[in-house]
């Protein structure tokens, strides 16, 4: 015979009242809202501006992270008995961080030397340091620190603060210009440098854009290789103000028509000119 055990009318009652509640995030700690982590060799190059200065050709690392002016320095370490000279390098003190950008909304994943690291605290964030007109600041950029810079200036908070300090300042209606409102490039380009997989019409939008700058280049290319044509056509007349004149006039033809006389050039009086030789 079983026998059943005893219990309390009160745990009984408590037993029977539980209910179980399920959590709405049950097995994660983090935010529901989590922001991007971005790369800066990941931010797209074709809608963002040149950098001034040019690509760094020493120490490239510094072309795509913060790594400010610093370089690998060598040297010579002498020894003080035998005064024996060892060849040695110095390299910069480089870090992986994390910096948040108030404006963007989001963490840029970046490495980042220790000395700039210290300026980016003394300004107030990665924003002030990244905003900042100082030539020797945009030299201490570089070609990634340029682009992140021209990412950041396309947000409604930049935009906001750019008006409060020209009204600030009291400048005049002619020297206070608001850059031109880009806004809707953020999340294309947050996506593109964002790691993993792109939403397709970020993959749609960028391909155009490719196609759109390598017209642009094949239209160039074949206006400068006309232009050549020219050149080439008047040094063989002599420099005859007659004769500048005619190449004048087809330098203003169509491009269509420049082909036909460049081909005819090559090809017909080329020949009649072999014939004669004959």
């Amino acid at each position: 015979m079983r026998l059943n055990p005893l219990r309390p009318g009160s745990l009984t009652t408590a037993l029977s009242s539980l209910t179980l509640t399920s959590s709405s995030r049950a097995f994660s700690t983090s935010s529901p809202l989590a922001a991007k982590t971005i790369k800066i060799k990941a931010i797209p190059k074709l809608y963002a501006p040149a950098y001034p200065l040019g690509d760094r050709q020493h120490y490239k690392q510094s072309n795509r992270n913060l790594l400010g002016t610093a370089r690998i320095r060598t040297g010579n370490v002498i020894s003080e008995k035998h005064h024996q000279v060892s060849k040695r390098t110095w390299k910069p003190n480089v870090h992986n961080k994390r910096l948040f950008s108030e404006h963007l909304g989001a963490w840029i994943h970046t490495r980042v030397t220790i000395r700039v690291l210290r300026t980016i605290r003394k300004e107030g964030g990665l924003d002030n340091y990244l905003l900042k007109d100082k030539p020797a600041r945009v030299a201490e950029l570089g070609p990634g620190g340029w682009r992140l810079r021209w990412l950041v200036q396309q947000t409604q908070g930049y935009r906001e603060r750019f008006a409060a300090e020209s009204a600030k300042l009291k400048m005049p209606l002619g020297e206070a210009v608001m850059p031109p409102d880009n806004s809707a490039l953020i999340p294309l380009m947050l996506d593109a440098a964002t790691p993993g997989g792109l939403k397709q019409w970020t993959t749609r939008i960028l391909h155009r854009k490719r196609k759109e700058e390598a017209r642009k280049t094949s239209a160039s290319v074949e206006k400068r290789r006309m232009k050549r044509a020219l050149e080439v056509k008047y040094a063989l007349l002599g420099g005859d103000p007659a004769a500048q004149a005619e190449v004048a006039a087809e330098a203003a033809k169509p491009k269509e028509e420049q082909a036909e006389a460049v081909w005819e050039d090559v090809h017909i009086d080329g020949a009649k000119t072999q014939e004669a030789k004959l």
